[in-house]
């Protein structure tokens, strides 16, 4: 039986060096398009401050920019630091490393 453990997930991607990406002001629901529909999610804690059409900017500019790394293999698409494009973005190798 596998029990998710979020120290236990962090843990593999530090050992395994890839990045984790946080962006600033969301919470859970921001990285669903439930929080497009009605602003009680923000009123009831279940969103963060950020504005939902900008962090859903943000997490296709950069899942389209991991896959056409990945899969069409542009290399240099998906950012590896800071990018003025993303201000709210963080990169940390694990969650208990920075944030």
């Amino acid at each position: 039986m596998f029990v998710y453990s979020a120290q236990a997930y962090d843990t593999a991607i530090a050992r395994a060096g890839g990045p984790m990406i946080y962006i600033e002001g969301t919470k859970h629901l921001n990285f669903t398009d439930q929080q497009l529909f009605s602003p009680l999610l923000r009123l009831l804690g279940l969103t963060g401050d950020i504005d939902p059409r900008r962090s859903i900017t943000i997490v296709n500019d950069y899942l389209l920019a991991f896959f056409d790394e990945h899969l069409r293999g542009r290399r240099g698409a998906l950012p590896t630091g800071p990018d003025p494009n993303h201000p709210e973005v963080q990169f940390a190798t694990s969650t208990f490393a920075q944030r």
